[in-house]
């Protein structure tokens, strides 16, 4: 079987065009994010005795690097001291879990803690929740676009709220659609190389055609 090259001009124009897209896309999965970039709170809260938070599945696999607690949680007007945050695979499996308190760096609307990066696969499902060692936790419920909002971004499509029946364990109970507990939150970084890796692996391949052709 013979392959049959486009004129060198061509075959030029096909690599610039490969590489550069190669490029744009490896640019555009830079950076870190946040998963709830900005929120409104609903006038009416309450109290969870277990871990409260939000059940949700990335879109596009990404790189969990930080968790967080919103600000008003720890500083202010509904502050309840430090909070204990974590990350749960589907089953039950603690992911990571840390401690955020007023010493933490704050982003946004949230403290962060920094964590060893948790990679979580595109369409799996997990759940982030807080938990006050007071034993009670005062969250507000939200139901998007109903009473309060919350904006995710494009990586992060929200299930539903989530709870635990008490202390620091997997919030495995989960509300209705497009709910949401109010406080936990996390930076990730998108892990997604496919499509420069095909480029690559593209460019690599008529590579080795162009020398096939001249050495044959």
């Amino acid at each position: 079987m013979e392959f049959v090259l486009p004129p060198e001009g061509i075959m030029k124009r096909i690599l610039q065009v490969f590489a550069l897209a190669g490029a744009i896309y490896t640019v555009n999965g830079q950076g870190t994010f946040e998963a709830m970039s900005s929120y409104t709170i609903p006038a009416a809260g309450g109290a969870v005795s277990g871990t409260a938070g939000w059940a949700f599945q990335p879109t596009t696999t990404i790189s969990v690097n930080s968790l967080g607690c919103l600000r008003y949680l720890i500083d202010g007007s509904s502050a309840q001291g430090a909070m204990e945050v974590g990350l749960w695979a589907n089953n039950g499996t603690l992911l990571a879990s840390t401690f955020i308190d007023t010493t933490n760096t704050a982003f946004n609307a949230t403290l962060y803690a920094a964590i060893s990066p948790v990679v979580l696969g595109a369409g799996n499902t997990y759940r982030v929740g807080i938990y006050s060692p007071s034993g009670t936790t005062l969250v507000n419920l939200v139901t998007q676009g109903v009473d309060g909002s919350g904006t995710f971004a494009s990586d992060i499509q929200l299930l539903g709220a989530a709870t635990g029946t008490s202390g620091f364990g997997n919030p495995s109970t989960q509300g209705a659609s497009n709910t949401l507990l109010l406080g936990p939150n996390f930076q990730f970084t998108r892990t997604v190389p496919e499509p420069s890796t095909l480029a690559l692996a593209v460019l690599g391949g008529l590579g080795w055609m162009v020398v096939r052709r001249r050495t044959s």
